[in-house]
């Protein structure tokens, strides 16, 4: 790989130095770095430099938008590890790398459905730091020059965006490279509201609550995986990938849609009287299922499990808040399961797995929002409390429109639509997987699990009945 530029992008209005507050569901996030790639077909290499010429204004007029993009985060107290935002008076801005890996070619990538063998971070993704501090930005980007294509990269802290944020980003990123490549303005209309990017109403939760009396984020009492997790999420908080890629490779599923289709149909209410479920619950609960059992768990004694995943609260708060909330409105939900349930066949149990997915969903109401949002702000610690320390448990993580919004997405004449999208997630435990659309009606699924996992799955006839696995 060639390095060929490191460029910052500043707003075309500059911005106010100083600090900034952030709210309480980004202070307790996972402070972890979330990378992006995009991959296009670049049909005519000669159009090189107006792409870079057009990403760079459309980046730009995106930190119009969205100010806090262009800021460092760091600590404003070191015993509870809160943190804020800091614009620098030399200039804020956002750092745009580019590169080019000719030896790479787009038809081969494409006709292998783009594996993240070939799409590693140490080719596509810059090295940037994610601990709190004056060089750690909230938004790093590059973009990578193939033979035959383009890959556009972006590196987000999850400690201000989620994946609803990103996907109001990338929206809005796409949609000024598109009027920059027409040598237009995006129509004052079409921008994002100012209190999209305004943090203030996720503030005044109830101060009387405390984590440990939401079940969500208790700690399990035997912890019989513990000291794995434990070393998962250490090497998560600093962006250790090696240690990472050692402890729980990646792998790759895919679930077509017509597989898709009959997971629909198996979890099914098996009568009238139980409530239906919608797609997450049913591929959470799969995933659940045939995790655990290659994991073992019944042979490692392990009594019960939880899934974990993480709910958009926009829409669920009082009052509510934007779809396109620039920052953080996660909480976390958290089903439980008995190893029994976990090994049980047949369709009735799936649906049984499911229904407890949409039950730990359900659970959270306007009110417990608010009461969590005050117990982060009473919290003597807060950095990374978005999860308890688990066990052998399981994520699923379903971060479907921002899926949508780029499968959408036109990002100007010369790139025009994305053809893959592709999230090297750091993951910070050991059995996270990610959903993500395919444009072909599929579901896309990356697991991060201990080495042993991969290969028992690959063994396990009923869940290789379900998807094909990806190299």
């Amino acid at each position: 790989m060639v390095f060929k530029t490191r460029v910052l992008v500043h707003p075309t209005v500059p911005l106010v130095p100083g600090l900034a507050s952030v709210g309480p569901l980004d202070q307790y996030m996972m402070r972890i770095l979330m990378p992006i790639m995009c991959v296009f077909e670049l049909r005519n290499p000669s159009q090189r430099s107006a792409i870079v010429h057009n990403l760079q204004l459309g980046l730009a007029h995106t930190i119009d938008e969205m100010n806090f993009l262009a800021a460092n985060i760091v600590l404003e107290d070191d015993e509870r590890q809160n943190i804020q935002l800091d614009y620098d008076a030399n200039g804020a801005g956002v750092w745009f790398h580019e590169a080019d890996i000719p030896e790479l070619e787009y038809e081969i990538l494409a006709s292998r459905r783009f594996p993240l063998s070939e799409l590693t971070l140490t080719r596509f993704v810059p090295n940037v730091p994610s601990l709190p501090g004056k060089d750690c930005a909230v938004l790093t980007v590059q973009v990578t020059f193939i033979t035959g294509g383009v890959v556009l990269s972006f590196i987000a802290h999850h400690s201000l965006m989620d994946g609803q944020a990103l996907g109001t980003f990338a929206q809005t990123w796409a949609r000024n490279t598109h009027a920059a490549s027409e040598g237009r303005m995006v129509r004052s209309e079409d921008r994002l509201a100012p209190e999209t990017c305004d943090p203030s109403p996720t503030f005044g939760g109830c101060p009387n609550r405390c984590f440990n009396d939401f079940y969500t984020y208790r700690t399990s009492e035997k912890r019989l995986h513990g000291h794995i997790q434990d070393r998962v999420r250490e090497a998560a908080l600093i962006n250790d990938r090696d240690t990472l890629a050692q402890l729980i490779p990646v792998s790759q599923w895919y679930l077509p849609a017509d597989a898709l289709d009959r997971l629909k149909n198996a979890t099914k209410p098996p009568d009238a009287t139980q409530l239906s479920v919608t797609e997450h619950p049913s591929t959470s609960a799969l995933i659940w299922r045939h995790v655990s059992r290659a994991r073992k768990v019944r042979e490692r004694g392990v009594e019960t499990s939880s899934l974990f995943g993480g709910l958009n609260a926009r829409r669920r708060m009082e009052p509510l808040l934007p779809v396109e909330y620039c920052f953080n409105a996660m909480v976390g939900t958290r089903a439980i399961a008995t190893t029994a349930e976990l090994y049980q066949d047949g369709d009735a149990a799936l649906y049984n797995l499911a229904r407890k997915v949409a039950d730990s969903i359900d659970w959270w109401t306007p009110d417990r929002i608010w009461e969590l949002t005050g117990a982060i702000d009473s919290a003597e610690v807060v950095a990374n409390r978005l999860v308890p320390p688990m066990d052998f448990d399981v994520t699923v993580t379903n971060p479907y429109r921002m899926g949508d919004i780029f499968a959408a997405s036109e990002w100007g004449v010369e790139l025009g639509k994305p053809k893959s999208l592709r999230w090297e997630f750091c993951s910070f435990t050991d059995g996270m997987a990610l959903v993500l659309p395919e444009i072909d009606g599929g579901l896309e699924i990356m697991l991060w699990a201990g080495p042993e996992v991969a290969t028992n799955l690959q063994k396990d006839e009923e869940w290789m009945k379900w998807v094909v696995q990806v190299e």
